[in-house]
Parts: C-alpha cells; sequence; structure tokens
C-alpha cells in the first residue's frame, strides 16, 4: 500500500522481519546447493522461520506454542514441515497455504477469508495443513466449525 512505512509498522508491532536469502552463509549455501535433494529455497526459507520462531517464541515451552504457516508458495509450507519436525517435540503447526500467485483482488478476498477461520484453525489439535479455498468444509469435518 502506498505510503505505509512497513519497516516502521512491524517494529512498533515487535514483528521480526528475516529476509530469507540474507540467513545462509556462503558456506552452507554452497553444500545445500551441491546435495542432491535438497531444496536451497526450502533451506533458506526454514532458516528464516527458525529465527523469527526463536525471537517470537523466546523461553516459551514448545507445548505452549502453535506455529502458523501462511503463505501462496508450497516452499513455504514444506520450510514450515521442516522446521517443526526438526525442533523439539511438543511444537504444534498448522500450514494455511493460499492461492498460487494472487492478484491483488484475490489476495484481499483470501486475507478476509483467513481472518474468519484462523481463530478455528489455531483451536485444532493436532498438526495440520489447510488449503484455505477448502479450510471451512475441512474445519467443520473436524468439528472445529
Amino acid at each position: 500500500m502506498p505510503g505505509v512505512n512497513w519497516e516502521k509498522l512491524f517494529h512498533e508491532l515487535d514483528i521480526p522481519i528475516v529476509y530469507a536469502r540474507e540467513v545462509l552463509d556462503k558456506y552452507r549455501m554452497m553444500s545445500a546447493s551441491q546435495e542432491p535433494g535438497v531444496d536451497l529455497y526450502v533451506q533458506c526459507k526454514r532458516k528464516a522461520m527458525s529465527q523469527a520462531l526463536k525471537q517470537l517464541a523466546g523461553s516459551a515451552r514448545s507445548s505452549e506454542i502453535v506455529f502458523v504457516s501462511v503463505g501462496d508458495s508450497q516452499v513455504e509450507a514444506e520450510a514450515a514441515t521442516d522446521l517443526v519436525w526438526c525442533r523439539d517435540q511438543g511444537i504444534q503447526h498448522r500450514i494455511i497455504k493460499l492461492q498460487d500467485e494472487p492478484t491483488i483482488e484475490d489476495l484481499t478476498n483470501q486475507l478476509q477469508e483467513l481472518q474468519e477461520v484462523l481463530p478455528r484453525v489455531c483451536g485444532v489439535e493436532g498438526d495440520r495443513r489447510f488449503e484455505l479455498a477448502s479450510a471451512r468444509s475441512e474445519l467443520e469435518a473436524l468439528g472445529a466449525a
């Protein structure tokens, strides 16, 4: 949005911003790029998410954390899943997949939908992955409507 100072707003709201392309040092980037089956983009996103989670969670116990990843990229979803599986047991995670490459209008509609379903998504037990387009019906099937 024109005129919004995002950096200032995120700072005021204490929202950490970690850029995925800046988190891996050259050695790790070289190692990951040469390792068969390793997606460099997933590794970068995972490391960035890990740094943000450390900043946000602080000293909270794993059982108190519900990690929610919202994004339009399969890379983000894979990185979030990898992150939680590699960390301490007890962190619950929810992945909410948005439409790939949405228009501004589509994104606006998705964010409105997200605002409505997010509290119920967070209240569901266990690790879950939702496609936003079908989240309401999935939540109803889980009895979380």
